[in-house]
């Protein structure tokens, strides 16, 4: 079901059994797999998105990376299934290095208010299957 209040971009591939909320915005680049849930007021661009995720209210996902290096490349954000991205998370797209992709694994768990910080300068970042975050986490990300 999708609410009529969504506004969904034409390049947008949703598959079955996907609910997309109340004021949802999905942007250019988007892929949301079966069985996922996207609830109110979510932002969600240049993204892909597994099967069987929820997505909840205020969430902000595949916006352009916080980082001035960033010189507009095509980069993207890669969530894995069963997924649970509660309230007011933002994960950003990856930076202008690797693969250009901010990953996170199978059912993983990030909690209200977690921010996923974009990849900086030339690290990638992912994370793997079943992790658990919440607000107060700092990632620290170092040269290797």
């Amino acid at each position: 079901m999708i609410d009529n209040s969504a506004k969904i971009h034409k390049s947008a591939k949703i598959a079955q059994n996907v609910t997309i909320g109340a004021n949802v915005v999905i942007g250019e680049d988007v892929e949301i797999g079966e069985g996922s849930n996207i609830i109110a007021n979510c932002y969600i661009e240049h993204t892909k998105i597994g099967k069987r995720c929820t997505i909840s209210p205020f969430s902000t996902i595949g916006t352009a990376p916080q980082d001035l290096s960033y010189n507009g490349e095509k980069t993207k954000v890669i969530i894995g299934d069963d997924t649970i991205i509660k309230e007011n998370v933002t994960i950003h797209r990856a930076s202008s290095s690797g693969d250009l992709t901010t990953r996170i694994g199978n059912k993983c768990l990030l909690m209200v208010g977690f921010k996923f910080p974009n990849t900086f300068l030339y690290l990638h970042f992912y994370l793997s299957i079943k992790l658990v975050f919440s607000k107060q986490i700092k990632i620290i990300l170092k040269e290797p």
